[in-house]
C-alpha cells in the first residue's frame, strides 16, 4: 500500500518486476491502521506477516514462522535492536526469553511484550472487524481481543528481526505510550483479560501490577524485561 507518498516510493515499487508483489495506491493519506486493515483485506493467503517500514526481516523469519503457526495461531520473536539511538554497539539483542502460551495472557495485561515487525499470524485468528483499530496501541489492542478470544500466541526466543531504534518512530513521541494506555477499547480489553485471568475484585491498575508480578517473578531474564535495563546499563550503552 502506497500511502499518498511524497517521495519516490511509488517510482521504486512499480520498477520491481516480481508477479508475487501487488501494489495499491491511495491518492489520500489513509493512516497506518487503515493502510493495514486493506492490505489485510486483499491478502489471499492465510497467514499475515507484518514488518514496519524501517525494519528488517532475517532470512528464517518466515519459515520458523510458518513452522511454528502449526500449533499457534500468533507467533512472535525477540529482535536484534539497532539505530541511531545505540551508540556504542551495532546491535543489541532483546532480552532472549520465550513466552509461552500458558504465560501470554499474564504478560499481555501487564503490557505489551513482543514487537510488531515480528508477527505472524493467522487471518481466521482475527476476532473482530477492523483488525487494526485506529489508536497509538492498535497493535496491543489486536493482540488483547485475540488472546480474550482464546488464540493461542507465543513469542521465541530466537531473533527473527532487526528492529531499528531512531527519533523519527512513532513509539518516541511525547506522551505515545500515556495516549495508548487511555486508549478507552484497550482498557475494556484489558478488563475483559483481567476476568478471564479471575483477577476479580481488584482495579484494573492493581490486576495489571499483579499479573506483572507473576510474570516477572518466574525469572532473572523476566524481571530485566519487565521494569527494564538498569539505568547504570542504558548509561554504558548509551541508551536514550
Amino acid at each position: 500500500m502506497n500511502d499518498n507518498s511524497s517521495d519516490q516510493t511509488g517510482l521504486v515499487l512499480r520498477g520491481i518486476r516480481d508477479r508475487r508483489l501487488r501494489i495499491f495506491e491511495s491518492s489520500v493519506t489513509l493512516g497506518r491502521s487503515e493502510a493495514r486493515n486493506r492490505l489485510i483485506s486483499e491478502s489471499k493467503g492465510e497467514l499475515i506477516a507484518i514488518l514496519d517500514a524501517d525494519d528488517f526481516s532475517l532470512p528464517w523469519r518466515f519459515e520458523l514462522g510458518r513452522r511454528a503457526l502449526n500449533h499457534y495461531d500468533a507467533v512472535f520473536s525477540t529482535a536484534l535492536v539497532f539505530g541511531s539511538a545505540l551508540k556504542l554497539l551495532p546491535f543489541l539483542p532483546q532480552i532472549p526469553r520465550a513466552i509461552h502460551s500458558n504465560l501470554f495472557a499474564q504478560e499481555l495485561l501487564g503490557r505489551n511484550p513482543v514487537v510488531h515487525s515480528t508477527a505472524i499470524y493467522r487471518k481466521s485468528a482475527i476476532p473482530s472487524s477492523p483488525p487494526y483499530r485506529d489508536s497509538e496501541a492498535e497493535e496491543y489492542d489486536l493482540w488483547l481481543r485475540m488472546i480474550n478470544a482464546g488464540c493461542l500466541m507465543r513469542r521465541f526466543r530466537f531473533p527473527w528481526v532487526l528492529y531499528r531504534l531512531h527519533e523519527g518512530q512513532a513509539s518516541r513521541a511525547p506522551g505515545f505510550n500515556k495516549r495508548g494506555e487511555e486508549c478507552p477499547f484497550v482498557i475494556g480489553e484489558q478488563e475483559k483479560l483481567a476476568s478471564h485471568l479471575q483477577l476479580t475484585g481488584l482495579s484494573l491498575d492493581e490486576a495489571k501490577a499483579q499479573a506483572r508480578s507473576q510474570t516477572s517473578s518466574r525469572s532473572l531474564l523476566a524481571r530485566i524485561e519487565i521494569r527494564g535495563l538498569p539505568e547504570r546499563v542504558k548509561r554504558l550503552l548509551r541508551i536514550s
